[in-house]
């Protein structure tokens, strides 16, 4: 999902916006004043993170926009200060392979995953991942162009470079360790509590 796809999906659009303390009025599935309003404060902070900071790489980018923008400033002040200093010193490259997925994304992906066994991107119902709110992101690590799929490395990218202000780290689940992924605290490491903040 980019952040273009997340605009056409309305009321999907509104939840987010109405998440981070944007007033786009109620969600009503309509693209009104209000809601364009809101999207353009949307769009403004986001820039403003990227001109403050500094951009990514455009994978990175892409899938950092789609998150809600107080996450993206802290994203994006660890990783200039923390991650790509560490990439640099490690020999790798690290990029943000995964942002926001809508429900109907999911959705399509957690049955593709009970169709194609071997092909599992998420065992979560839409609604069930945190990645559905804006608030979750996944990281890749690359060796030689080569994704690393083992643990090693995001580990040791966890020891020496914690979490983005603010972000728990899926590494430290102890049912079902994700070690890619990262998350913002204050909504807890379940969807129960987002989930209902998301749609009410």
């Amino acid at each position: 999902m980019n952040i273009e796809d997340i605009k056409k999906e309305v009321a999907f659009a509104q939840r987010l916006m109405r998440l981070d303390g944007y007033a786009c009025g109620v969600v009503d599935c309509i693209w009104g004043k209000k809601t364009e309003a809101a999207w353009q404060c949307w769009l403004r902070d986001a820039l403003a993170h990227k001109q403050a900071i500094g951009a990514l790489d455009t994978r990175s980018e892409g899938n950092l926009e789609t998150l809600l923008p107080s996450c993206q400033k802290a994203i994006r002040a660890w990783f200039k200060g923390r991650v790509l200093p560490w990439a640099e010193q490690n020999g790798c490259v690290v990029k943000i392979i995964c942002g926001t997925r809508s429900y109907r994304e999911q959705d399509k992906l957690y049955q593709q995953g009970r169709t194609l066994p071997g092909i599992v991107v998420t065992k979560a119902k839409a609604g069930y991942s945190n990645h559905n709110f804006g608030i979750a992101f996944d990281l890749g690590v690359f060796v030689n162009g080569k994704y690393e799929e083992g643990d090693k490395l995001y580990r040791k990218l966890h020891a020496d470079c914690g979490c983005p202000d603010g972000f728990l780290w899926g590494g430290d689940w102890r049912s079902m360790p994700d070690t890619p992924h990262y998350q913002l605290a204050r909504f807890g490491d379940t969807t129960e509590k987002i989930r209902k903040v998301f749609i009410a």
